[in-house]
C-alpha cells in the first residue's frame, strides 16, 4: 500500500531523518533476531499492572451514563466506520485523536490496524521492530472525562502492542526499554481531560 495522497511523513520524502532509512536487511539465516523456536510466555499482567492501578471492575450504570453521556460503540459499527478510510492505515505514523475515546474501543481496532503494518520478518534487528511499534503507538492520542476510562484505554492499548509482539516475534521477549516508553507513551497520549467544555 503506498502513501496516501493527503498525508507526507513531518521528515519528508527520500530524507535520511526517515526513521526507516539505513536499515538495511542482513542475512536471515546467521541472525539471531530472525530465529524460530519455543518462547517463555510474557507475564503481561505484571507490565499492564502500572497501567491498571486505578482501573476497577467498574459497572457501566444508568448514572455514569447520564453523567458522561457514555455510548457503548460495537465492533461492527467501528468496523465499518474505519472500513471506510483504508488509506489511513497506509503508514504508522499517520495520526488520529479520539476525543472522546471512552474506554478505548476506537482506539485499540486503530492500533490493531496500524501494527498490521509492523512484521518482525520486515526488520533487521530488534530495536528496529520495537521502534516500529512505539511509532504505531505514538501516533494515537486519547482525551476522556472519566479517569477511569483513560486508564481502561491506556491499558487496553498496552495488552493490544504486547499480544501483537507476541503473537509476531514469538521468540523474543520485549526490551525494558521498549516497555517503559511504551507505558510513557500510553500515559502522554491518553490523556484526562474534557474536549467539549474545557478545550
Amino acid at each position: 500500500m503506498t502513501r496516501p495522497d493527503w498525508w507526507s511523513p513531518p521528515w519528508g520524502t527520500d530524507s535520511e531523518s526517515d526513521p526507516d532509512a539505513g536499515t538495511a536487511m542482513i542475512d536471515l539465516a546467521e541472525d539471531p533476531w530472525h530465529e524460530t523456536g519455543s518462547r517463555v510466555p510474557l507475564d503481561d499482567d505484571a507490565i499492564l499492572e502500572p497501567l491498571e492501578a486505578q482501573f476497577g471492575d467498574q459497572v457501566r450504570s444508568k448514572d455514569r451514563v447520564r453523567d458522561l453521556a457514555e455510548v457503548f460503540t460495537h465492533q461492527r459499527e467501528i468496523d465499518a466506520m474505519l472500513d471506510q478510510m483504508p488509506d489511513a492505515f497506509a503508514a504508522v505514523d499517520i495520526k488520529f485523536l479520539e476525543p472522546a475515546c471512552g474506554s478505548g474501543n476506537f482506539l485499540t481496532e486503530i492500533l490493531r490496524r496500524k501494527l498490521r503494518r509492523v512484521s518482525k520478518h520486515d526488520c533487521a534487528m530488534q530495536e528496529q521492530y520495537e521502534h516500529r511499534l512505539l511509532r504505531a503507538a505514538a501516533s494515537i492520542y486519547g482525551v476522556d472525562i472519566s479517569r477511569v476510562n483513560v486508564t481502561e484505554a491506556r491499558a487496553r492499548m498496552a495488552h493490544v502492542v504486547l499480544e501483537h509482539y507476541q503473537r509476531d516475534a514469538k521468540t523474543v521477549e520485549p526490551t525494558t526499554g521498549f516497555l517503559n516508553a511504551a507505558a510513557l507513551i500510553l500515559g502522554d497520549n491518553i490523556v484526562l481531560g474534557d474536549t467539549l467544555n474545557g478545550a
